[in-house]
């Protein structure tokens, strides 16, 4: 009965220490994601760029989202701490949104510009909402 016991909480422990570098990893692969995503997009031609924005721009970053957020799902069925998954996916979302934010705004200008700024900044913070949402999504479903 005590090895019974001392399994189950040696595959806790193992869980909940897997957990934090595969949860440094996902969201290192997001960004890596993010930085190719607006890579191709900067390296467009102007036509191409207008009509990628416009007519697939939102369906390509809700895709982007939704598999970001999947990914987040995921990862926070790892973990066998519900709240644990959702405070360290959240903090790890939060934390990289404010990286991200503050290195796009410091920056030189002629690369995106100020509306160009605004504009990225907003998509880092919906993609920080998207990735709390998912963390959510998973402890809602436990």
């Amino acid at each position: 009965m005590k090895k019974n016991g001392l399994l189950k909480i040696a595959s806790v422990a193992l869980r909940v220490l897997l957990f934090f570098p595969i949860c440094i990893l996902v969201m290192s692969l997001i960004n890596i994601a993010l930085a190719y995503l607006f890579i191709w997009l900067l390296t467009l031609s102007k036509f191409w760029f207008i009509l990628v924005v416009i007519f697939f721009g939102g369906a390509i970053w809700g895709i982007f989202n939704l598999l970001a957020s999947m990914l987040v799902a995921l990862t926070s069925y790892i973990s066998p701490i519900g709240w644990l998954s959702f405070s360290t996916i959240s903090i790890l979302a939060v934390a990289n949104c404010i990286r991200l934010c503050y290195v796009l705004w410091t920056l030189d200008n002629s690369v995106f510009g100020i509306f160009g700024s605004l504009v990225v900044t907003l998509l880092v913070l919906e993609l920080t909402w998207s990735l709390i949402s998912g963390a959510l999504a998973a402890i809602n479903k436990e």
